[in-house]
């Protein structure tokens, strides 16, 4: 997914150099970056939703022993869960990109138990 938020609102931070000045009063020594004027954690990713789901069978086969079932759907509606977009400014190609994601397909695993 290309673009998830508007990234030509973005630029990189400003460099001061060493014994420059910040907004023309600030002096700065050793040089760097400068904040911007963004609060934080502005940058929110898409939602994240999943479903998972287990079916349980117990059946006794005497009086100390029983057989249990299990199985379990992770992922059942088999959604798929974008991670966080790319926040990185300096690298324009991949800002701002989505290009993973966060849960796995739909997985289906049994079990059977035998408790005595």
């Amino acid at each position: 997914m290309n673009e998830f938020f508007n990234t030509s609102a973005f630029v990189p931070a400003p460099l001061v150099p060493d014994g420059g000045l910040i907004d023309g009063k600030y002096p700065v020594s050793g040089g760097g970056t400068i904040f911007g004027n963004l609060g934080r954690n502005i940058l929110r990713g898409p939602d994240q939703q999943d479903f998972d789901i287990a079916a349980i069978k117990t059946t006794p086969l005497t009086d100390r022993v029983r057989l249990i079932f299990r199985w379990e759907i992770f992922n059942a509606l088999n959604r798929p869960n974008f991670a966080n977009p790319s926040n990185d400014v300096s690298s324009p190609s991949a800002f701002g990109v989505i290009s993973a994601l966060t849960v796995n397909p739909r997985i289906m695993q049994y079990a059977l138990k035998l408790e005595f």
